[in-house]
Formats: structure tokens, C-alpha cells, sequence
């Protein structure tokens, strides 16, 4: 049974995760790196979908599925699940650009941005703010980034970058004299926007002075080789999706170094799925979802160095017992049955 996951947090100094396959919830002792199964929990369905992307708030999660059809919130502490509808009727893949915690509020912004999907976490409302501008309308969104009450909108190929801001719900156009093309990611970072392209071109936007600067130029590099940006104070770590290469960028100067992923630490054919995704910080550390390798990969943000770490799997006799109390809980309320429930989980 492969454990790989695309997404994770971190609370109480433990990674959280879902399995891709089976959407099982585990976690990781980082200290031990032992990986063990989390009881099914209170009002947990099987029926989620593959994840878009988590936010947290405390001891709560919120965990966006990727076709948009719920919010699914999940009490770390309790072991507890409810099931948000947010109604968004998209296609089964692609469907959104951001979702991020303000003020009590997750906002949920879709690709098509034909409106913007507000959960309100103090009565568990979900709110629909329509798109007005028409400016925003009609564009092939790439990628969307929050600073502070405000947020920063990216087209695939943009020269302008778009700015709105939640409290005023103004937008403002901000042409930044360059065309970029191909944004795969963004995210902020010390008062910057640091902006990836497909082809491994990174450019860094002074938020308040409006000034953009080049930070790599990536001669004769294939398209889609790399696809997370991670700071870690003085440098930015470039993770590979289709490629094999991890680059540390050094953010004032732009002087990288190379640390190659071999490929037989690899789980699968990785030409249509980026390698890394997800990740998240613990102390001095960030670990990165264990999308398609055996291995968890780490970085120290102090030393800036990469390590990997092999993580103890979880004993045979565990995934039996647990598969026996899935069974009663789960074919018993007739919602898979039982052939079907070991073939699923077994993949």
C-alpha cells in the first residue's frame, strides 16, 4: 500500500495528511519519522474527492476539494469531519487559483473568477460575492496570492498584475512594463511577489514601490520543469515538477546551486504530475508532501540544506486492524461494498 500524499499541515509539531488513494487520514512523527493511521473520525464520508488545496485556523483544517463540490472541515483535536457545500459546479479538475484564511472568513477564489465563494467560520455560512468587473471577467487565470487584506490576481500570460482588496472590494490594475509568460506560482514573501514561469524564470515584485526585478533567467530550460517556491530567509527553493533538479536561489543576488532528485527515488511516471505540491513548516524545518517518492524531503531554513528521510511505514498488522474497523463502519452504513472497499484500499 503506497502512502503518497499531495497536501499537509502541521499542528503540534505532527504532519497531517490525507492518502491520495483512499483519502485515509494519517500522520508523521517528524522525531521518528514513523507514519501512523488516524482513527476514522466523527461524520467522516469516503466519498471526498482529490484535493485542491488546505488552509488552517488552530486546530482546524479546511480542505478544498478539487471539483469543487465541498469545504470540508476537519477538528484535528476531536477527530471530526462536517461537510461544507459550496455549490460550485466547475469541471472535475482545475477549478480554482486560491483559497486563504482573513478575519474569520475562508475565501475561496475560482479559476473562471466568475464570483468568489465566502465561508464564514464564526456561523458556518457560505457566501457568494459576485464578479462586477468586467475588467477580471474572461481572462485565463493562473494563480492568485494573499497579502494582507488584499489580493494579488495573475493571468497565464500577464503584463499587468491585478490588485483587490477584500475590505474595499476595489481592484486596481498595475502594469508591470515586462510580459510574463507561463506563471506556474506565486507567493509572498517579506514585502515581495516572487513570480515562477514554466520555463524556471523567477521575477520578484516589490508589493508597495511597484518595481519588478529579474531574478533568474533560465536558458535552454524545458517547459513545466519546475512548480513550488519556497523561502527559507535568504533563499528561495525552486521544487522540480516534470524535471530532476531542486535549485536554492539566492534572493537578493540571484547565485543558485543545483541538488539533482535521483530518479529511483520515484515512485511513478511523473510526466503529467508535478512531483512536489504541498508542504509545511515545523520549527525550522519545511517537510514536503510525499506526492511521488518513498522518501520525505526536508529543508533547513538555518543550514539551508536539503535532506530526505525514509519513513517507517505502517505495520501490516496496523493496516488490518484498522481495514476490519473501516469494514464495520464503512460497508456496514452500504455505502461501498465489501470487494470493493478492499480493492480500493489495497491500491
Amino acid at each position: 500500500m503506497r502512502f503518497l500524499f499531495s497536501n499537509c499541515i502541521e499542528y503540534d509539531n505532527t504532519i497531517y495528511a490525507f492518502i491520495n488513494t483512499t483519502k485515509i487520514p494519517i500522520k508523521i512523527d517528524p522525531s521518528k519519522m514513523q507514519m501512523s493511521l488516524i482513527p476514522i473520525g466523527k461524520g467522516y464520508k469516503d466519498t471526498m474527492t482529490d484535493i485542491y488545496d488546505i488552509c488552517q485556523r488552530g486546530q482546524y483544517i479546511y480542505i478544498l476539494e478539487i471539483n469543487g463540490k465541498y469545504l470540508v472541515k476537519y477538528d484535528i483535536e476531536n477527530n471530526e469531519y462536517m461537510y461544507i457545500n459550496i455549490g460550485y459546479r466547475g469541471n472535475s479538475w482545475d477549478n480554482f487559483i486560491m483559497i486563504s484564511e482573513i478575519d474569520e472568513m475562508i475565501y475561496i477564489l475560482p479559476k473562471k473568477l466568475d464570483y468568489i465563494i465566502i465561508y464564514d467560520i464564526s456561523n458556518n455560512n457560505v457566501l457568494y460575492q459576485k464578479n462586477k468587473y468586467k475588467d477580471l471577467k474572461n481572462r485565463v487565470w493562473a494563480k492568485a496570492v494573499q497579502y494582507d487584506n488584499r489580493v494579488f490576481l495573475f493571468e497565464m500570460t500577464c503584463t499587468c498584475i491585478w490588485e483587490y482588496d477584500f475590505s474595499t472590494k476595489k481592484i486596481k490594475k498595475v502594469d508591470i512594463c515586462e510580459k510574463l509568460d507561463g506563471v506556474v506560482n506565486v507567493i509572498c514573501y517579506e514585502g515581495y511577489i516572487f513570480i515562477l514561469l514554466s520555463n524556471g524564470d523567477v521575477y520578484k515584485w516589490e508589493i508597495e514601490n511597484r518595481k519588478l526585478i529579474t531574478l533568474r533567467k533560465c536558458n535552454n530550460c524545458q517547459l513545466n520543469n519546475w512548480y513550488v517556491m519556497v523561502p527559507t530567509h535568504s533563499k528561495l527553493w525552486l521544487m522540480p515538477a516534470y524535471g530532476t533538479e531542486i535549485v536554492c536561489l539566492d534572493i537578493e543576488t540571484g547565485n543558485e546551486r543545483i541538488v539533482s532528485v535521483e530518479q529511483n527515488e520515484i515512485y511513478k511516471d511523473m510526466r503529467l504530475w508535478s512531483k512536489f505540491y504541498g508542504y509545511c513548516e515545523i520549527k525550522d524545518s519545511i517537510y514536503f508532501a510525499m506526492r511521488s517518492s518513498k522518501y520525505l524531503y526536508s529543508i533547513n531554513k538555518m543550514s539551508q540544506t536539503l535532506k530526505k528521510y525514509e519513513v517507517k511505514p505502517i505495520s501490516e498488522t496496523e493496516q488490518y486492524e484498522y481495514m476490519k474497523i473501516c469494514l464495520e463502519r464503512v460497508v456496514c452504513e452500504g455505502n461501498i461494498s465489501l470487494s470493493d472497499y478492499i480493492k480500493y484500499t489495497l491500491l
